[in-house]
């Protein structure tokens, strides 16, 4: 966490040095700055997942749930990153339609999840 804390200050640093100079350079200042911080979070996320693996394993879930929330999770992740680099670099508007469209792809992909919820709940009640 220290080493990629000190590369985030640094290339913002830089970044902010060349944006009155060279704004451009900025961007591929933050923009390499992050790809290398979420590559090096991605591959912190193979013990994570293998862990859910685990837990799904002693309490009997069913392993397409546990794919699907991961899918969803990596959705997230993925339009945040995606969004907050369109909006550092101007882009608002860009940064707020991948928002929502992260957003509606969630909802489609929990369709599965919400309609096994609701038959539970019918057969509960029935």
């Amino acid at each position: 966490m220290i080493g990629l804390s000190i590369l985030a200050i640094s290339a913002a640093i830089l970044a902010v040095q060349f944006k009155g100079m060279k704004s451009d350079f900025s961007m591929y200042i933050i923009l390499t700055s992050s790809i290398v911080i979420i590559y090096y979070s991605l591959t912190r996320l193979t013990y994570i997942v293998e862990m859910i693996k685990n837990i799904s394993e002693y309490t009997n879930v069913d392993e397409e749930y546990i794919q699907l929330l991961l899918k969803i999770t990596g959705i997230t992740y993925m339009t945040e990153f995606a969004a907050n680099i369109c909006a550092d670099c101007g882009y608002t508007s860009i940064s707020e339609q991948i928002r929502l469209f992260g957003k509606i792809l969630v909802m489609a992909i929990a369709v599965p999840i919400i309609n096994n919820l609701v038959e539970v709940i019918g057969e509960i009640y029935v």
